[in-house]
């Protein structure tokens, strides 16, 4: 029974390795299964989707509609409608007070309404330019950090390879010192790069977890949600004359739609502001009963 003691105990422990190791193997292959792959086309449409400042500045396109539906009311003034009564002198029973109504609007003259629609038209118009930069500049902005994750997805994967050769080689010296085949200066040089070369591989996992963090920040995606970017990486040389692309950027630019409607809605507001110095004419009418 003494000598079988050891050997059992040695077998609990062996079970006990091989449950753990099995257990870290599931949690790895369950953390691999919900990691999922973004591509580009997925980043742009989520951020566009989620990002707080474009869904902001798409918010100010309602209240441009609803400016615009007023600016077209036929007249903007509510009638005002007052009761009261009317004292008549009877020949008989002397003063006499009946009921009496007044009702009063205020007409717009002079051609507000159409430059108040189209101040309102201009407004929509900027708004719509200034949605759509919004949105040209998120795109750009989730380009950019999706490829330079990507970059830096491929350059941590480098940073490993390098580390597991540079670990070999390092095993290497140790073991051609052990056989009297190395010197003690190689081995230490091996084993300065293998440190050399994990640290550089702490710092490239470092750097792409980060590019993830600002890529989801951009993307309005949970924090704590597990990705992997998608993707290939070219590079080809593009040849583009200067002056195209500063006329391509005059007529297209959303940015600058919306200083021109801006100015054109600064015009129509001035041209309302002056004809408002004229006053409005009031229309109001009277009815009372005249006592029999």
């Amino acid at each position: 029974m003494e000598m079988k003691q050891p050997a059992l105990t040695g077998r609990i422990r062996l079970r006990v390795r091989s449950a753990l190791l099995a257990l870290a193997i599931l949690i790895l292959l369950a953390g691999r299964a919900e990691t999922a792959t973004l591509t580009l086309d997925q980043a742009i449409q989520e951020a566009l989707q989620n990002n707080p400042g474009v869904q902001s500045t798409r918010q100010q396109l309602t209240i441009a509609n609803s400016r615009l539906m007023k600016a077209r009311y036929l007249n903007p003034f509510n009638p005002v409608v007052e009761g009261g009564a009317t004292r008549w002198r009877a020949p008989e029973v002397g003063s006499v007070a009946e009921p009496a109504i007044n009702a009063s609007l205020e007409v717009e003259i002079g051609g507000q309404r159409g430059k108040r629609i189209e101040e309102a038209e201009d407004n929509l118009a900027k708004v719509r330019a200034q949605v759509a930069d919004a949105e040209r500049t998120l795109t750009g902005q989730v380009k950019a950090g999706f490829y330079r994750g990507l970059y830096l997805q491929r350059r941590q994967e480098l940073f490993r390879r390098i580390e597991t050769l540079d670990r070999k080689l390092r095993d290497a010296a140790q073991a051609r010192l052990q056989t009297g085949e190395g010197t003690k200066l190689e081995a230490n040089l091996e084993a300065i790069r293998y440190d050399q070369s994990r640290r550089n591989s702490f710092a490239g996992n470092r750097d792409y977890q980060n590019a993830l963090r600002d890529l989801k920040r951009l993307t309005g995606m949970d924090a704590d949600e597990a990705i992997e970017l998608g993707g290939t990486l070219s590079a080809r040389p593009i040849n583009v004359d200067p002056a195209v692309l500063v006329r391509i950027a005059l007529a297209s630019r959303p940015d600058l739609r919306a200083s021109d409607a801006e100015i054109k809605r600064v015009e129509a507001d001035t041209a309302l502001t002056k004809r408002l110095i004229i006053p409005n004419p009031v229309i109001s009418g009277t009815y009372s009963r005249e006592p029999s």
